[in-house]
């Protein structure tokens, strides 16, 4: 650069000396906020890192009187400088011992406090910012929650910070309250600050491993639950979202630690509202949170959660054993349901959007419910788990965890062929459902569409009475085989597992049905059912 072009460097001078400097009037409106007249900088004496450096300090004071322009700003500006102030001397103070006193005589210092108990202002903090920006006011919670509470978790996650909200989270060190009393309090005004926070940040501050739907699947893993209660759990989840969405404007699933006792209630009242929902399985609906919370509680993965709020709630009582137990069919009952269910299930039935196969295979399956006691779910298992031998069903995957073997009634005496022949296999669904790609054996589905093809048949067979649906099969053997000649407690056991009806519990001994003669028995018992 020659001697021209430096001329032309604004701002840049040189002393006698050979010292190159930046020199800048600041405008007259800026001299009291900035608390100077003029930018007067020493820039060495190599005049190509002093260009570098007087350009570096132009673009600086350029942005910076920019930013200044107005009385607004300017204000702003002076809060901010304050706000450095201060900053420099929280981040002083717990090591300071002595200071200069009012009276210009240097004093002692008494050793900081580090725990004041900020979180005691946690009402009036949340009032006194309610009037700013949404971002203004979730920065001043997120640092008021670091310090004050010692939860950092919003704090990492937002990119603009605080010079004095990082002096006071580094020097503070709150605890939570070894007071019963005052720990209660600190929990409470902790769930209100981070319910305030997520309606603020909405989804981008969730973890998403601290949702009702990750720590249902956790739980679900470590006490190997069963496929039902699994899905319970998806359908009252759902629900939960479900609410949030309609009543709470709310389009994502939020984080366990701001659900409070009141959004609670509100979903309470929700389901109360429901004319779907009864009364008697409003419980349900709380079941699984209740496991949830307890379990986020207990293991402390999800910071703030200390107490389950659904013990604040009074739900509805829970329906009765006796009032949600199915229902076994009377004999016009099955007679119509039978006639209805070969009319469906017929594979000539061309009407039907079930295949041939399908058909075929629903209605073999009928028939082994009412000859078996299996549950719908259990036939289908057997494909993949034990299996259909000549003379016996070896079922291996129950609900109650029990196997047993069970003889094959001579109603039922194609069972072993149809089994050989594939008869499984062949009802699987190829192509597409709903967007979902088929094409592989899935018990669980195959039940459900059975469910649903029979909830066809049971309408047609005009069964109004609500507990009287597919599952009701093994009732009705039940009630039937009770009456046969030589029927025994034993005998039922064999059939439906529920090992409970013996004094021995859960001591008895090898398989169920694994004795030849009891099998026998069996046999006869169920080959006496006649129902048609």
């Amino acid at each position: 650069m020659n001697a021209k072009e430096a001329d032309r460097i604004p701002y840049l001078t040189k002393t006698k000396k050979g010292i190159y400097k930046y020199q800048r009037r600041v405008p007259k409106d800026a001299q009291s906020v900035l608390g100077r007249k003029m930018w007067d900088l020493s820039l060495g004496s190599n005049y190509g890192a002093a260009v570098d450096r007087a350009r570096a300090y132009a673009e600086e004071h350029d942005t910076l009187l920019t930013r200044l322009d107005g009385s607004e700003a300017k204000e702003a500006f002076r809060e901010e400088l304050k706000e450095q102030v201060v900053a420099v001397a929280v981040s002083m103070r717990p090591g300071m011992l002595r200071r200069i006193g009012d009276d210009g005589q240097l004093e002692d210092v008494p050793p900081m406090d580090r725990n004041p108990e900020l979180w005691r202002q946690t009402s009036d903090k949340m009032k006194a910012v309610r009037a700013l920006p949404p971002e203004q006011e979730l920065q001043a919670l997120a640092y008021f929650a670091a310090y004050a509470f010692g939860d950092r978790s919003t704090l990492d996650l937002l990119p603009d910070n605080s010079v004095l909200g990082d002096s006071l989270v580094d020097v503070l060190e709150p605890t939570r309250p070894a007071d019963a009393v005052d720990a209660a309090m600190f929990d409470a005004m902790k769930t209100a600050l981070d319910a305030r926070i997520v309606e603020l940040a909405g989804e981008r501050l969730v973890n998403p491993k601290h949702t009702l739907s990750h720590i249902h699947g956790v739980i679900a893993e470590l006490r190997n639950l069963k496929p039902n209660t699994r899905r319970n759990h998806k359908v009252t989840t759902a629900k939960f979202n479900k609410f949030l969405r309609e009543e709470k404007d709310t389009d994502f699933e939020p984080s366990l630690a701001s659900i409070t006792p009141n959004l609670l209630q509100e979903y309470l009242d929700y389901l109360l509202a429901d004319p779907d929902v009864k009364n008697g399985s409003i419980s349900k609906y709380f079941d699984g949170m209740t496991s949830v919370f307890n379990h986020a509680i207990k293991t402390g993965k999800v910071p703030g959660v200390v107490a389950n709020p659904v013990k604040k709630l009074e739900l509805p009582r829970a329906d009765s054993i006796e009032e949600t137990m199915f229902l076994p069919f009377d004999d016009e009952e099955i007679r119509r349901i039978w006639a209805e269910a070969q009319a469906e299930w017929d594979p000539d039935n061309h009407k039907s959007k079930l295949s041939a196969d399908r058909r075929k295979a629903f209605l073999m399956v009928f028939r082994v419910l009412l000859w078996s006691g299996l549950r719908p779910v259990e036939v289908f298992w057997l494909r993949d788990h034990g299996g259909v031998k000549r003379d016996y069903i070896d079922v291996q995957r129950t609900k109650t965890g029990i196997k047993r073997k069970i003889p094959i009634s001579d109603h039922i005496a194609d069972f072993p062929t149809f089994a050989a022949w594939g008869g499984f296999d062949r009802c699987i669904f190829h192509g597409k459902h709903r967007g979902e790609e088929y094409g592989r054996y899935n018990a669980e589905k195959l039940h459900e569409a059975m469910r649903r093809s029979f909830a066809k048949i049971r309408k047609r067979a005009k069964i109004t009475e609500p507990r009287k649906v597919l599952y009701s099969t093994k009732d009705t053997l039940l009630q039937r085989l009770r009456y046969v000649d030589g029927y025994s407690t034993p005998i039922e056991v064999v059939v439906t597992g529920h090992v409970k009806k013996l004094e021995m519990g859960r001591h008895y001994g090898g398989t169920l049905g694994d004795d030849p003669a009891m099998r026998a028995k069996v046999k006869k018992a169920l080959d006496s059912v006649v129902y048609w």
